[in-house]
Parts: C-alpha cells; structure tokens; sequence
C-alpha cells in the first residue's frame, strides 16, 4: 500500500506543475520538464514503480485495460 501512495502523491505533486504551467502567463517549459522529471524519476517513485508493476521487456509497463491492471495490482500487492 506504500508504494501506491507514493504513485499517487508523485501524480498529485506533478498535475500540480502542470497545472501551474498551463495557467495564463509566462511559461517555462524547460523548467517544466525538469520538474516533472525530477518529480518522476525521484529514486522513492521509481522503487515504488517497480514494485507495483512487473518488469516488462517492452516500452510500455503499463496496463491495457482496467483488468489487466486491476490483476496487476492485485499481483504486486497480495490482500489488495
């Protein structure tokens, strides 16, 4: 369950940037970017990523449908 909070709460930190970018008014989208990615890639984020979702050789971890990822979740978090 930790780990989902820390998803959740990284989510939650980086719509906030983007809703601060896509108010009216000067604009940076660089610092955008790497606010995102700092936010995205923080070493607690990514851990919890990896424990929430199997390593998947493809591009692409995430889930197709609502299923899949329920089955996922359930998979990565036993009593879930």
């Amino acid at each position: 369950m930790k780990d989902l909070l820390i998803i959740l709460d990284a989510v939650k930190r980086a719509q906030t940037e983007l809703s601060a970018y896509l108010q009216p008014g000067e604009c940076n989208a660089e610092k955008t970017i790497a606010k995102l990615v700092e936010i995205l890639q923080h070493r607690d984020v990514t851990q919890a990523m990896n424990a929430v979702y199997p390593k998947i050789e493809s591009p692409s971890v995430a889930p197709r449908n609502t299923v899949e990822a329920e089955a996922m979740l359930h998979e990565a978090l036993p009593g879930s």
